[in-house]
Protein backbone atom coordinates (compact mmCIF):
# COMPACT_ATOMS: atom_id res chain seq x y z
CA UNK A 1 0.00 0.00 0.00
CA UNK A 2 1.60 3.42 -0.80
CA UNK A 3 1.26 6.52 0.89
CA UNK A 4 -1.80 8.09 -0.97
CA UNK A 5 -3.68 5.06 -0.52
CA UNK A 6 -2.73 4.87 3.38
CA UNK A 7 -3.74 8.72 4.01
CA UNK A 8 -7.34 7.78 1.58
CA UNK A 9 -7.85 4.45 4.35
CA UNK A 10 -7.23 6.74 7.24
CA UNK A 11 -7.73 10.11 5.63
CA UNK A 12 -10.66 10.72 9.01
CA UNK A 13 -8.12 10.56 12.04
CA UNK A 14 -5.37 12.19 9.85
CA UNK A 15 -7.53 14.90 9.35
CA UNK A 16 -9.29 14.74 12.55
CA UNK A 17 -5.70 16.07 14.30
CA UNK A 18 -4.17 18.38 11.38
CA UNK A 19 -7.79 20.04 11.14
CA UNK A 20 -7.86 20.63 15.04
CA UNK A 21 -6.22 23.56 16.38
CA UNK A 22 -6.52 22.36 19.90
CA UNK A 23 -5.67 18.97 19.45
CA UNK A 24 -2.12 19.75 17.68
CA UNK A 25 -1.40 22.57 20.73
CA UNK A 26 -2.12 19.60 23.13
CA UNK A 27 0.17 17.41 21.23
CA UNK A 28 3.08 20.10 20.81
CA UNK A 29 2.43 20.96 24.57
CA UNK A 30 2.25 18.00 26.77
CA UNK A 31 6.00 17.72 28.06
CA UNK A 32 7.58 13.40 29.81
CA UNK A 33 6.65 14.83 33.43
CA UNK A 34 3.07 15.49 32.55
CA UNK A 35 1.65 18.91 31.99
CA UNK A 36 -1.15 20.05 33.90
CA UNK A 37 -4.55 21.48 32.69
CA UNK A 38 -3.77 24.32 34.07
CA UNK A 39 -0.50 25.04 32.03
CA UNK A 40 -2.32 23.50 28.54
CA UNK A 41 -5.16 26.18 29.08
CA UNK A 42 -2.90 29.03 29.59
CA UNK A 43 -1.00 27.88 26.43
CA UNK A 44 -3.61 27.22 24.47
CA UNK A 45 -5.95 30.05 25.73
CA UNK A 46 -8.84 27.60 25.88
CA UNK A 47 -11.28 26.51 28.49
CA UNK A 48 -11.18 23.26 30.57
CA UNK A 49 -14.79 22.24 28.94
CA UNK A 50 -13.26 22.48 25.63
CA UNK A 51 -9.59 20.67 26.23
CA UNK A 52 -10.96 17.75 28.28
CA UNK A 53 -12.65 16.52 25.53
CA UNK A 54 -10.02 16.91 23.17
CA UNK A 55 -7.32 15.27 25.22
CA UNK A 56 -9.78 12.07 26.11
CA UNK A 57 -9.65 12.16 21.50
CA UNK A 58 -5.98 11.67 22.02
CA UNK A 59 -6.07 9.01 24.86
CA UNK A 60 -8.10 7.05 22.92
CA UNK A 61 -5.67 7.62 19.93
CA UNK A 62 -2.92 6.55 22.14
CA UNK A 63 -1.32 9.71 21.89
CA UNK A 64 -1.83 11.00 25.45
CA UNK A 65 -2.14 9.45 28.76
CA UNK A 66 -2.30 10.94 32.22
CA UNK A 67 0.72 10.58 34.15
CA UNK A 68 1.09 12.45 37.33
CA UNK A 69 -1.33 15.29 38.05
CA UNK A 70 -1.22 16.02 33.59
CA UNK A 71 -0.77 14.77 30.99
CA UNK A 72 2.09 13.69 28.86
CA UNK A 73 2.97 12.00 25.53
CA UNK A 74 3.00 8.59 24.95
CA UNK A 75 5.76 6.83 22.66
CA UNK A 76 3.44 7.32 19.60
CA UNK A 77 2.35 10.65 20.75
CA UNK A 78 6.22 12.02 20.97
CA UNK A 79 6.73 10.61 17.33
CA UNK A 80 3.81 12.20 16.14
CA UNK A 81 4.23 15.65 17.68
CA UNK A 82 7.79 15.71 16.32
CA UNK A 83 6.60 14.98 12.85
CA UNK A 84 3.77 17.21 13.26
CA UNK A 85 6.26 19.91 15.06
CA UNK A 86 8.84 19.43 11.92
CA UNK A 87 5.73 20.12 9.21
CA UNK A 88 4.91 23.02 10.84
CA UNK A 89 8.65 24.73 11.01
CA UNK A 90 8.85 23.75 7.34
CA UNK A 91 5.55 24.88 6.19
CA UNK A 92 6.63 28.17 8.18
CA UNK A 93 9.90 28.31 6.44
CA UNK A 94 8.29 28.20 3.18
CA UNK A 95 5.44 30.20 3.80
CA UNK A 96 7.49 33.46 5.53
CA UNK A 97 9.86 33.57 2.49
CA UNK A 98 7.59 32.06 -0.24
CA UNK A 99 9.19 33.56 -2.99
CA UNK A 100 12.48 33.74 -2.15
CA UNK A 101 11.82 29.68 -2.29
CA UNK A 102 9.91 29.91 -5.17
CA UNK A 103 12.25 31.73 -7.34
CA UNK A 104 15.30 29.79 -6.68
CA UNK A 105 16.62 26.34 -7.34
CA UNK A 106 17.08 24.55 -4.02
CA UNK A 107 17.59 20.72 -5.45
CA UNK A 108 21.10 20.54 -4.98
CA UNK A 109 20.45 20.71 -1.22
CA UNK A 110 21.39 17.18 -0.03
CA UNK A 111 18.09 15.94 1.27
CA UNK A 112 18.96 15.15 4.46
CA UNK A 113 19.29 18.92 5.23
CA UNK A 114 15.86 19.75 2.57
CA UNK A 115 14.65 17.90 5.27
CA UNK A 116 15.34 20.12 8.00
CA UNK A 117 14.93 23.42 6.16
CA UNK A 118 12.53 24.38 9.13
CA UNK A 119 15.71 25.45 10.49
CA UNK A 120 16.02 28.63 8.86
CA UNK A 121 12.45 30.07 9.86
CA UNK A 122 13.68 33.05 11.37
CA UNK A 123 16.18 33.57 8.45
CA UNK A 124 15.72 37.49 7.17
CA UNK A 125 15.73 37.42 3.12
CA UNK A 126 18.00 40.59 1.67
CA UNK A 127 17.54 42.05 -1.62
CA UNK A 128 19.42 44.56 -3.50
CA UNK A 129 17.87 47.81 -4.10
CA UNK A 130 16.87 50.54 -6.59
CA UNK A 131 19.26 52.10 -4.54
CA UNK A 132 21.77 50.53 -3.10
CA UNK A 133 22.53 47.56 -5.96
CA UNK A 134 25.34 46.12 -4.07
CA UNK A 135 23.51 45.51 -1.10
CA UNK A 136 23.50 42.27 -1.01
CA UNK A 137 27.37 41.99 -1.81
CA UNK A 138 28.33 44.68 1.04
CA UNK A 139 26.31 42.91 3.21
CA UNK A 140 28.06 39.51 2.87
CA UNK A 141 31.38 41.27 2.67
CA UNK A 142 30.30 42.93 6.29
CA UNK A 143 29.76 39.17 7.62
CA UNK A 144 33.16 37.89 6.52
CA UNK A 145 35.18 40.98 7.90
CA UNK A 146 33.37 40.46 11.33
CA UNK A 147 33.99 36.35 11.19
CA UNK A 148 36.30 34.49 13.95
CA UNK A 149 35.91 31.24 11.51
CA UNK A 150 34.99 30.78 8.11
CA UNK A 151 33.14 28.07 6.58
CA UNK A 152 32.03 28.26 3.15
CA UNK A 153 30.93 26.48 -0.06
CA UNK A 154 30.65 28.11 -3.70
CA UNK A 155 29.15 27.80 -6.31
CA UNK A 156 30.34 31.15 -8.01
CA UNK A 157 33.66 33.69 -7.37
CA UNK A 158 33.97 36.94 -7.48
CA UNK A 159 37.05 39.27 -7.43
CA UNK A 160 36.26 41.23 -4.47
CA UNK A 161 35.10 37.89 -2.69
CA UNK A 162 38.37 35.93 -3.22
CA UNK A 163 40.08 39.31 -2.13
CA UNK A 164 37.93 39.31 1.03
CA UNK A 165 38.71 36.31 2.09
CA UNK A 166 42.09 36.41 1.22
CA UNK A 167 42.58 38.94 3.89
CA UNK A 168 40.98 37.06 6.53
CA UNK A 169 42.95 34.41 5.86
CA UNK A 170 46.37 36.67 6.36
CA UNK A 171 44.79 38.20 9.09
CA UNK A 172 44.53 34.28 10.77
CA UNK A 173 41.09 33.80 10.60
CA UNK A 174 40.61 29.62 9.81
CA UNK A 175 38.84 29.61 6.43
CA UNK A 176 37.95 26.33 5.09
CA UNK A 177 36.29 26.87 1.45
CA UNK A 178 34.35 23.75 0.13
CA UNK A 179 34.03 23.74 -4.06
CA UNK A 180 33.40 21.60 -7.26
CA UNK A 181 35.36 20.80 -10.49
CA UNK A 182 33.47 23.59 -12.53
CA UNK A 183 34.42 26.08 -9.10
CA UNK A 184 38.07 25.14 -8.98
CA UNK A 185 38.45 25.63 -13.08
CA UNK A 186 37.52 28.87 -12.07
CA UNK A 187 39.82 29.60 -8.99
CA UNK A 188 42.93 28.10 -11.59
CA UNK A 189 43.08 30.90 -13.33
CA UNK A 190 43.39 34.65 -13.35
CA UNK A 191 42.93 36.62 -11.10
CA UNK A 192 42.28 34.30 -8.79
CA UNK A 193 45.37 31.42 -9.25
CA UNK A 194 47.65 34.58 -7.81
CA UNK A 195 45.37 34.55 -5.04
CA UNK A 196 45.28 30.89 -4.12
CA UNK A 197 48.85 30.52 -4.89
CA UNK A 198 49.50 33.15 -2.25
CA UNK A 199 47.35 31.52 0.66
CA UNK A 200 48.84 27.94 -0.35
CA UNK A 201 51.29 28.50 2.91
CA UNK A 202 48.66 29.58 5.48
CA UNK A 203 47.91 26.46 7.74
CA UNK A 204 44.28 28.17 8.07
CA UNK A 205 43.48 27.85 4.96
CA UNK A 206 42.26 24.29 3.23
CA UNK A 207 40.36 24.12 -0.02
CA UNK A 208 38.01 21.16 -0.22
CA UNK A 209 37.23 19.53 -3.74
CA UNK A 210 33.66 17.49 -3.87
CA UNK A 211 32.05 15.64 -6.86
CA UNK A 212 28.73 16.70 -6.06
CA UNK A 213 26.85 19.11 -7.59
CA UNK A 214 26.75 22.87 -5.86
CA UNK A 215 23.67 24.95 -6.83
CA UNK A 216 24.04 27.47 -3.94
CA UNK A 217 26.30 29.28 -2.07
CA UNK A 218 26.77 28.55 1.68
CA UNK A 219 28.94 30.75 4.52
CA UNK A 220 29.08 29.70 7.80
CA UNK A 221 30.97 32.21 10.31
CA UNK A 222 30.94 31.28 14.11
CA UNK A 223 27.77 34.45 14.36
CA UNK A 224 26.49 33.77 10.68
CA UNK A 225 25.05 32.17 8.19
CA UNK A 226 24.48 33.20 4.27
CA UNK A 227 22.69 31.03 1.85
CA UNK A 228 22.00 31.85 -2.30
CA UNK A 229 20.85 29.86 -5.10
CA UNK A 230 20.72 29.83 -8.92
CA UNK A 231 17.68 31.13 -10.09
CA UNK A 232 14.85 28.50 -11.18
CA UNK A 233 14.00 30.04 -14.48
CA UNK A 234 17.78 30.42 -16.05
CA UNK A 235 21.16 29.29 -15.25
CA UNK A 236 22.43 31.80 -13.42
CA UNK A 237 23.85 32.89 -10.01
CA UNK A 238 21.55 35.33 -8.63
CA UNK A 239 23.49 37.31 -6.59
CA UNK A 240 20.52 39.70 -6.06
CA UNK A 241 19.48 38.18 -2.89
CA UNK A 242 20.60 36.56 -0.11
CA UNK A 243 19.48 34.74 2.71
CA UNK A 244 21.21 35.68 6.31
CA UNK A 245 20.34 34.06 9.90
CA UNK A 246 22.21 34.48 13.41
CA UNK A 247 19.24 31.96 14.86
CA UNK A 248 20.75 29.42 16.73
CA UNK A 249 19.20 26.64 14.40
CA UNK A 250 20.20 28.02 11.35
CA UNK A 251 24.06 28.11 12.25
CA UNK A 252 23.47 24.34 13.63
CA UNK A 253 22.03 23.33 10.36
CA UNK A 254 24.89 25.43 8.15
CA UNK A 255 27.40 23.82 9.85
CA UNK A 256 26.73 20.32 9.97
CA UNK A 257 25.82 20.60 6.16
CA UNK A 258 28.98 22.38 5.68
CA UNK A 259 30.60 19.00 7.53
CA UNK A 260 28.40 16.66 5.68
CA UNK A 261 29.80 17.97 2.15
CA UNK A 262 33.22 18.29 3.56
CA UNK A 263 32.69 14.28 5.07
CA UNK A 264 32.43 13.05 1.25
CA UNK A 265 35.30 15.73 -0.05
CA UNK A 266 39.04 15.58 -0.82
CA UNK A 267 41.65 18.46 0.20
CA UNK A 268 42.68 20.17 -2.39
CA UNK A 269 46.81 21.00 -2.47
CA UNK A 270 47.47 22.70 -5.47
CA UNK A 271 48.94 19.49 -7.17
Amino acid sequence: MNKLEVFEQHNKVIQSIYGSRLLVQILLSVEEGGTPLSKLREITGSTSQALIPKIRKLENLALVESRGAGYGPTIFGSLVARKIGDFSLTMGTLSTHLKFWGDHDISTIPEPFLDRIGSLLNAEIVYDTGTDIMHVYHSYLQLISEAEEILGVSAVMSPGLAQGLGERVISGIPVELLVNSSTLSLLEKEPYSTQMNALASYDNFRVWLTDRPIGFGLTVTDSCISLGFYKRDAPIYDSSTDLFSRDASALAWGRELFDYLRSESVQFTGT
